[in-house]
Formats: structure tokens, C-alpha cells, sequence
């Protein structure tokens, strides 16, 4: 008896998990001086977002309603560490208009140099929606 529970457990697991999930591709200034364009594609996830082509922590989902996805890495990232300069820590925070595209990423870094923050606006393009089962 007991496996078949197991079993049965897992099929509707399974059955719940979305076909496909969203894509936006998103464009917006990188942050050196000379503001290059980026072009990233960000993959949300139940509570994830991923960057696709980076190893970077992903961003935990705070809110993705029919207005606006906000998103936040989860944890402090380390960016870099050198001897001469020690550890810089950051988190990073993507929002997303759903209706205009409207994209912004903000960073917020502390260094021994002391604290950094930046933010960058863009517009995103959503590629793929998740298939809506009843």
C-alpha cells in the first residue's frame, strides 16, 4: 500500500509544475562609464529568477502580480576579493513593469572603500508565458 501512496503523491506533483516558464529579455546601460548596452534574459521560476548565460545567485521572487515582477538576490553576493583591497559584498534588485516593459536593476555594494550603490533603467520584451492549466 504504502508505495502506491508514494506513487501517487508523485504523479500529482509533477502534474502541478508549469509547462514552460516566463522569459524576459531585457536591454538596459551596463554600469561602467562608458554605459555599453546590455542585453540579458531573465527565466522566472515558481519563486526564482535566473539570468540566463551567469552563474550569478539567482533573484528570490518578493512580488509578480499582473502590474509589476520584483525580484532580489537572496543573499549577499560576493563580488570580489583581492589582498589589498579585502571582500565586496552586494545584493542586486530587478523590477519589471509587465504592461510598458519598463525594466530597472538597482545595486547596492559595500566595499572597504565604503558603500556603492547604482541603478540602471531599460526595457524588457517577455518571450514565453507559463501554459495556464485548470
Amino acid at each position: 500500500m504504502r508505495p502506491i501512496a508514494i506513487l501517487l503523491g508523485f504523479s500529482f506533483a509533477v502534474a502541478s509544475l508549469p509547462a514552460s516558464a516566463t522569459v524576459w529579455d531585457c536591454t538596459y546601460a551596463g554600469f561602467t562609464d562608458s554605459k555599453i548596452k546590455v542585453r540579458a534574459q531573465y527565466r522566472v521560476s515558481r519563486n526564482f529568477v535566473y539570468q540566463l548565460g551567469t552563474s550569478n545567485i539567482p533573484f528570490r521572487v518578493l512580488d509578480d502580480n499582473e502590474i509589476a515582477l520584483v525580484a532580489a538576490s537572496g543573499e549577499t553576493v560576493p563580488l570580489y576579493m583581492t589582498p589589498d583591497q579585502g571582500a565586496t559584498i552586494g545584493t542586486r534588485t530587478i523590477i519589471i513593469m509587465k504592461d510598458t516593459g519598463e525594466f530597472n536593476l538597482i545595486n547596492g555594494f559595500w566595499s572597504p572603500r565604503g558603500p556603492e550603490t547604482g541603478s540602471t533603467r531599460g526595457v524588457c520584451r517577455q518571450l514565453r508565458t507559463p501554459h495556464r492549466t485548470k
